[in-house]
Formats: C-alpha cells, sequence, structure tokens
C-alpha cells in the first residue's frame, strides 16, 4: 500500500550535475533528482540555509530526510542549528515556498538576475530570522522540507496527490501479515 507524500521519509537528492535553474544562480535554485522513499525527476530545489555548503558536482547522491513543515517545526527547526536560534513559524516557510514560486528561470539577463539575487536574499534572511513578513496567501501545503544536519537545508515542490513508494521491508511485512490472516482463517475453518 502506498503513503501519501505527507511522511516523514528517507530520500537520496543527486543534483544534476551541477547545474543551476539559472545561468546565473545565486546559490539558490538547483534541478535535482529525488529517490529513496519518494520519487520526483527534475526537482528544482531551492536553498533556504546559507549557513552549511554542499557540492552540487558531486557525483553520489546526498542523503535527506524529507518533511512537511510541520514535521520540520516540531522536529529539527526547534533544536537543530541554525534553526532553532530562529525561531521559525510555519508563516515564515510558507512566505519561503512562496518566494521560490517566483524564482525566474531561464538565461541570464540583468534584470532577472538582481530579481533572483534579491529573492534568495529575502529567503535567506526569513531562514535567519531577520524578517517575519508573513506570506501573502496561498496554499503552499505541497512543498516540503529537505534537512538532514550536515548540508544546506532545501526546500522541495511535490505535485499534489504525490505518492511515496514504499520500501522492501514494507511490502515484506505486509505479505507476513496477510500470510498470518491466512492461516488464522484457515485454521478457523477446520474447527
Amino acid at each position: 500500500m502506498a503513503t501519501q507524500a505527507s511522511a516523514q521519509t528517507a530520500v537520496t537528492v543527486a543534483f544534476n550535475q551541477g547545474t543551476a535553474v539559472h545561468t546565473n544562480n545565486t546559490g539558490g535554485a538547483w534541478y535535482g533528482d529525488i529517490g529513496g522513499g519518494y520519487t520526483l525527476a527534475d526537482a528544482i530545489i531551492y536553498c533556504i540555509d546559507q549557513t552549511r555548503q554542499f557540492n552540487p558536482a558531486q557525483a553520489a547522491p546526498y542523503n535527506y530526510t524529507m518533511y512537511t513543515f510541520a514535521q520540520f517545526l516540531a522536529g529539527p527547526a526547534s533544536t537543530a542549528t541554525p534553526w532553532a536560534p530562529a525561531n521559525l513559524t510555519l508563516d515564515n516557510l510558507n512566505h519561503i515556498a512562496f518566494l521560490s514560486s517566483t524564482y525566474a528561470v531561464g538565461p541570464s539577463n540583468p534584470g532577472t538576475n538582481a530579481s533572483n539575487g534579491a529573492i534568495q536574499n529575502t529567503i535567506w534572511a526569513i531562514s535567519a530570522g531577520g524578517n517575519n513578513t508573513p506570506a501573502p496567501g496561498g496554499d503552499f501545503s505541497n512543498y516540503r522540507v529537505l534537512y538532514n544536519g550536515q548540508n544546506q537545508t532545501f526546500l522541495v515542490q511535490v505535485p499534489p496527490g504525490s505518492v511515496v513508494t514504499p520500501e522492501p521491508s514494507t511490502y515484506a511485512l505486509m505479505a507476513a501479515g496477510l500470510a498470518g490472516l491466512l492461516v488464522a482463517q484457515r485454521r478457523r475453518r477446520q474447527v
């Protein structure tokens, strides 16, 4: 049985040969493939943490956990550096999601470069606790936080209604449960 992408899920993130979404990337948005417990190809992955680094050209995928906003706020954001001192709120994460949705994708030009740079700097200011402006209205429930405590923290938008692929051990556990039910039913018929 498949579960919705709302569950906390272990995933891998492989950045597509270090390709930035925008040709003059300010360190903010990257193309990448997400695998493991959830699969999403050519996702746009937005940096929301300027205190850590990663190597976008690394061949091996990074291991992350994918969190809903509520899970992230209750877990890593409440205890881990740099998040705990920033006192992030749901409004902050919704504002970051809104800003990431306005990031321009495409060829480099002075206007787009300046716009994306301003957007990225605002995202970093919010994540550092320096900007508590509420997000404009909208539904940002399909955004997830990718966090591993070692590398940059990212935001990714997942398609609505997307499904997490269960691990093989989940299938094995389900099969064992069904086998147990069949044995119990057979014994009940024989009595």
